[in-house]
């Protein structure tokens, strides 16, 4: 009975892993620079087609023990350096250890993903001004 439940649990998975992937188109390829701080690192981000916008993934991990505050703030520029879009992801809930890594992801609505030249993802301490 526990293997069927496994097995049951693990199908659905993989079910809802290839419908979510579906639903995102190809990776982008465009050049995405990373910025972080002196308490947590990005540990790489990537960016999707979506269907209103542009999706981007990441992972993020502390570097030491001490207190991690702030959010990820990610912009979409355009040929000019213009912000064409912007979002913040919440900083995921960072464990006790400082090597484990945490994944975070946020939509930029842009009404045409070809006019953006750069994505910029940094790890903000302080909440944005604008």
């Amino acid at each position: 009975m526990f293997l069927s439940r496994l097995k049951l649990g693990l199908t659905s998975v993989t079910l809802a892993l290839a419908v979510g992937g579906c639903s995102m188109g190809p990776e982008l390829k465009i050049p995405i620079t990373q910025n972080s701080n002196e308490r947590v690192s990005i540990r790489w981000a990537h960016a999707y087609q979506r269907k209103h916008g542009i999706e981007v993934w990441g992972q993020v991990r502390r570097r030491n023990y001490s207190l991690v505050r702030g959010h990820i703030h990610i912009e979409a520029l355009g040929q000019s350096g213009t912000v064409l879009a912007q979002a913040d992801a919440y900083l995921p809930k960072m464990v006790r250890h400082p090597f484990m890594a945490k994944s975070f992801g946020a939509r930029l609505l842009v009404n045409d993903a070809t006019a953006v030249s750069q994505l910029l993802v940094e790890v903000r301490s302080q909440a944005d001004n604008d």
